[in-house]
């Protein structure tokens, strides 16, 4: 710490912060395969979840086994210590994800500031690596994507270190980031093909690369027989269903151009032209660089698979804010000739202060909200839970489902159980004794049909408010009806006489 200007030092405190506020509010998973393809496998390998309740790409044996076995080492002495409560423990996730990454971001800053050329962008890189809007949350995440990328920003940043072992760790880390996530191929083979044409490595060294990523992919057989039961290769599996079979597609397919729409779309418009732009200007401003080769490679292998979605292009999170700065250095280059002009200096100036707010505005709203409402919901209901408790509903929406047909069995408790107010319309003697919670998908209860047809024992002045999704204030602000586009869970208790 001692060697660290006052800049970074405040920098990286901000940053610390903000990564615990991310760790501790983003409740839930961003995609399903975060949590079904990871924590419900450590799950089953310690017989708390069915095998009927995984996934179909369990029994197709097409998923990697090293995070699912981190996720058991980490699980198993977490029960036997007497602990039980599974927020928390992923919480312990997401807090250990975001540490990492955030360290992870910082030595690649360190790792790669040499290359950038002014005072200014170096300050500026940092600040997007630790504090940019969206990579906060995603490095809180424990996802394949995530991992992936930073074991892989790992092995870059050792390659730059030099020495003599530089490449058996390059193709060690590389090795492990596509043991974490199969995709990864696309970015290792462009580092791989910046190996061969542009940084001429020896032949020995490349042998070295080989050598050690044959290793780290034996690491991934071994978990795999770990997870399966017997030696399978997870990776052939994965091409074999997904390529040879078609599955990836029946989830949906996408337009080649799709990625760059998205990138405008979820980069912030209209900030996110730089990173659009970054791809063309990186090829022309610095075509020799392995960062290129692999953001290249890896877009075009993205590109011509159907099935897309955004959160493919996590793995290159922690090289956004270097090709940024790129285009930055490219535009100001090309534009110098404009520095006396009073418009462009202010045009900068708007630009740049603009977006440090906005990117703070975003980050905050971003970190600060649960990354799946209905898990949020299903945290609330265990918080609350003192004895047998009934969850009911309507409208065939079940929050107790945890938002999938499969149902999070990790999350799920024998105490709760949750039906749609249709089977005690007529009979509710079985609720007695019990604590009956009503779950709305509006902000009122005038609102809600439960409360409009379920009759006396449902009477809405017999129940109180246990929770509710937005705060209440906002009911005041609701322009527009904007609060009946929103999703206003709010979950009620129902007592026994009309409360006061």
């Amino acid at each position: 710490m001692k060697h660290l200007t006052l800049f970074e030092k405040r920098l990286l405190f901000i940053a610390l912060i903000a990564h615990l506020i991310a760790a501790w509010f983003s409740v839930g998973f961003h995609h399903p395969d975060e949590h079904f393809q990871l924590i419900e496998f450590a799950n089953y390998k310690l017989g708390r979840t069915p095998l009927n309740k995984l996934p179909w790409e369990f029994p197709a044996e097409m998923r990697p086994g090293l995070q699912p076995l981190m996720v058991y080492l980490l699980l198993k002495p977490y029960l036997q210590m007497g602990f039980e409560d599974p927020y928390r423990f992923v919480f312990l996730l997401r807090l250990i994800s975001g540490l990492l990454a955030l360290f992870t971001a910082w030595k690649f800053h360190k790792a790669i500031e040499p290359q950038i050329k002014t005072l200014f962008l170096k300050k500026l890189h940092l600040f997007l690596s630790v504090l940019g809007w969206g990579l906060v949350y995603l490095h809180v995440r424990f996802s394949s994507e995530n991992w992936s990328a930073i074991t892989f920003a790992w092995a870059v940043i050792l390659l730059w270190k030099g020495g003599g072992s530089k490449y058996w760790w390059f193709g060690l880390l590389a090795g492990l980031s596509f043991v974490f996530r199969f995709q990864a191929i696309f970015m290792l083979g462009g580092a791989g093909l910046w190996m061969i044409f542009s940084d001429k490595t020896p032949l020995k060294n490349i042998a070295q690369v080989i050598g050690a990523f044959i290793i780290a992919f034996g690491v991934g057989l071994l978990c795999e027989y770990w997870l399966y039961g017997h030696f399978t290769v997870s990776s052939w599996a994965y091409v074999e269903q997904n390529v040879f079979q078609n599955k990836a597609a029946h989830f949906g397919t996408e337009p080649w151009f799709w990625y760059f729409v998205e990138i405008f779309k979820q980069g912030i418009a209209p900030y996110s032209i730089i990173l659009l732009l970054s791809i063309p200007v990186m090829v022309i401003y610095k075509p020799r660089h392995i960062l290129t080769w692999s953001m290249i490679v890896f877009l075009l292998g993205h590109i011509v698979v159907a099935h897309k979605e955004f959160r493919f292009l996590f793995p290159l999170a922690f090289f956004f804010p270097f090709y940024v700065v790129v285009t930055l250095s490219f535009l100001e280059e090309k534009l110098q000739r404009y520095d006396a002009e009073k418009w462009y200096r202010t045009g900068k100036k708007i630009f740049l202060y603009s977006f440090i707010i906005v990117n703070g505005v975003e980050m905050i709203l971003l970190i600060t909200k649960p990354s799946h409402h209905i898990i949020q919901v299903n945290e609330v209901l265990y918080r609350n839970l003192k004895r047998e408790t009934v969850i009911l509903y309507s409208y065939e929406f079940n929050p107790y489902s945890n938002a999938d047909t499969l149902g999070a069995t990790f999350y799920a408790n024998p105490l709760i159980s949750s039906y749609c107010i249709d089977d005690f319309m007529n009979d509710t003697m079985a609720l007695k004794g019990k604590d009956v919670w009503i779950f709305s998908e509006h902000a009122y209860p005038k609102d809600e049909f439960i409360f409009q047809y379920a009759g006396p024992f449902f009477d809405s002045s017999r129940t109180t408010v246990l929770w509710r999704r937005l705060p209440e204030w906002t009911y005041k602000y609701n322009f527009n009806n904007w609060l009946e586009r929103s999703n206003a869970y709010t979950l009620y208790q129902l007592h026994e006489k009309p409360v006061r």
